[in-house]
């Protein structure tokens, strides 16, 4: 989303620089067109972030290799809606699958993110989507009833690993920080 929004600026920009050199006869150096577009696409990104619409979040663990590996960061979108299959941020319980403290609220700061410890998992199954035997391993009782209201299935990719719903069971829909965008590889 991020770069769609850097790539439009910058078209706008370039089609505003055209229209103005046609209009004036003036002749606007690609250079300048250039800056400008990396200009307005970094006040773009900077205003999304600093309005906690989106944050960075360093991956910690092997619970989501091959697809995410420890040290890489990744960018996460607090606004856009949970799908099955797709990855998200979430709180880190304890062992016991305890919460520590009230959720994160919705427009905290960076500093205020930082603060918690985070896991990286997959949306197995969103509320009132059917519990399968895979998602909780441990709660045979629970198959073919639906996911609870306010509940998710997470799962990490790598089972071995993975310290998840097959774990602890629903992780509370609350405790998301967001949906993974991109990884933001170097």
């Amino acid at each position: 989303m991020i770069v769609a929004i850097v790539v439009f600026a910058g078209l706008v920009t370039a089609f505003a620089g055209a229209v103005y050199s046609f209009a004036h006869g003036v002749v606007v150096s690609g250079a300048l067109c250039c800056v400008t577009v990396l200009l307005c696409g970094s006040a773009l990104v900077f205003r999304a972030v600093a309005r906690g619409r989106f944050a960075s979040v360093t991956v910690r663990g092997m619970s989501m290799e091959p697809a995410y590996r420890q040290g890489e960061r990744v960018l996460v979108s607090r606004r856009s809606p949970l799908r099955v299959g797709g990855v998200v941020v979430v709180e880190q319980p304890t062992e016991s699958g305890e919460w520590l403290g009230a959720p994160l609220r919705p427009g905290a700061a960076a500093k205020e993110i930082s603060r918690r410890r985070w896991l990286i998992k997959r949306i197995a199954a969103l509320p009132g989507d059917e519990i399968r035997s895979e998602h909780l391993p441990h709660s045979p009782r629970a198959y073919g009833r639906a996911v609870p209201a306010g509940s998710l299935v997470l799962l990490g990719d790598n089972r071995r690993v993975s310290f998840d719903s097959r774990s602890i069971g629903f992780f509370p829909a609350e405790r998301v920080l967001g949906v993974v965008v991109q990884p933001t590889r170097e």
